[in-house]
């Protein structure tokens, strides 16, 4: 049951913030910071509008019983081969049948998603967002520049722990010459607690940890940095495709 933690940890910042997921924040942080797992946790992720389809549709395509498991939630927030079991069509039926994406953005921003399937997009969690101009949590707004780097899951090296946060370096996605693009090298401030309650204390200095909305996710190997590196960077060349 070690992916519906992780899984958790990538989902609670968003929630918090009140963008995405039902009502369940404290009951959330609590099962993070405990790291513990029952049917509670599992149906507050199943509330979110997007998320579980998600992991649902990867899990069906790498004949996967479990959603949760710990290499589909992987796949879907930082990348990995099971991805690459993907197609297009696959991803079209799923869009079109399943998550109804005709019904949340406008016939256009429709038209251009539906070209980049067959280019290699996959259903990682920076294509949705990069491509996929609408937001789809609670708030139908566009994206901006900010948000999409807030909502992107990024890597950075922890350089320093500063009470309840650390500093990373990392690159940002910002705009140039009209394009998305990786920025030079930040450094950010990130948390790692919210409300007395601990989302990943054993990160230490040196190590490589993705965050999410400015919170703290996991410590992450070099492969797995790879990894997202490798798929956001392609999310971000078919986001340029239709800029």
């Amino acid at each position: 049951m070690e992916g519906i933690i992780t899984c958790a940890r990538y989902a609670f910042m968003p929630n918090h913030l009140g963008y995405c997921g039902p009502d369940e924040n404290k009951n959330l942080l609590g099962y993070i910071t405990n790291e513990e797992q029952d049917a509670g946790l599992e149906e507050i992720l199943t509330d979110f509008q997007t998320l579980k389809p998600y992991l649902t549709f990867i899990a069906r395509a790498n004949k996967i019983p479990d959603p949760y498991e710990q290499q589909v939630v992987e796949a879907y927030w930082i990348g990995n081969n099971l991805l690459e079991n993907v197609s297009g069509k696959q991803y079209y039926k799923y869009l079109t049948d399943e998550f109804s994406l005709h019904k949340k953005i406008d016939r256009k921003s429709l038209q251009y998603v539906y070209g980049k399937l067959p280019m290699g997009a996959k259903p990682h969690h920076s294509f949705h967002v990069l491509n996929i101009f609408r937001r789809t949590g609670h708030l139908s707004i566009n994206h901006t520049v900010e948000t999409m780097d807030n909502c992107c899951i990024s890597c950075g090296k922890v350089l320093k722990k500063i009470s309840d946060k650390l500093l990373v370096e990392y690159q940002p996605l910002v705009i140039k010459e009209g394009k998305l693009v990786k920025g030079e090298k930040m450094q950010k401030e990130i948390i790692n607690e919210v409300d007395g309650g601990s989302l990943k204390a054993e990160i230490d200095i040196g190590d490589l940890a993705t965050f999410h909305w400015n919170a703290v996710c996991e410590k992450v190997t070099p492969i797995q940095a790879r990894n997202l590196s490798f798929y956001t960077t392609q999310a971000i060349d078919l986001a340029n495709l239709s800029l």
